[in-house]
């Protein structure tokens, strides 16, 4: 993980594998409340999260404990999503991040919101 001192940045830099789902020409701020809009919708079901810092935050949610972060794209103009499995099953892990990657929208235009029902 690195941090851009140069820029005054909060937001972290960090280097790995870009995926467009996990990718956004937004601001770190417009994507944290994204993040936090489709988290809440998850809050009934029994997820807990924790917002840690200015674009981080820590998840729990069916026996899973993750991070999920805002980072700057190293040489490009863009913010990514970075996820990290801090605990609990893999394949658990995985479904999760899908599930909740499926319902952030981080495209630029504005979209109506959708709700996560199944």
């Amino acid at each position: 993980l690195f941090r851009s001192a140069a820029s005054g940045s909060p937001s972290a830099s960090v280097r790995f594998a870009v995926s467009s789902s996990m990718t956004s020409t937004r601001s770190v701020d417009e994507i944290v409340v994204e993040i936090k809009r489709v988290l809440d919708l998850y809050v009934g079901r029994g997820l807990g999260y924790q917002f840690n810092q200015v674009s981080s935050f820590t998840i729990n949610y069916m026996g899973v404990a993750m991070e999920m972060e805002v980072c700057r794209l190293p040489g490009l103009s863009m913010n990514g999503v970075r996820l990290n499995r801090m605990g609990g099953d893999a394949w658990q892990y995985q479904a999760i991040c899908k599930e909740l990657l499926k319902h952030i929208n981080l495209k630029e235009e504005t979209v109506a919101s959708s709700s996560c029902g199944d």
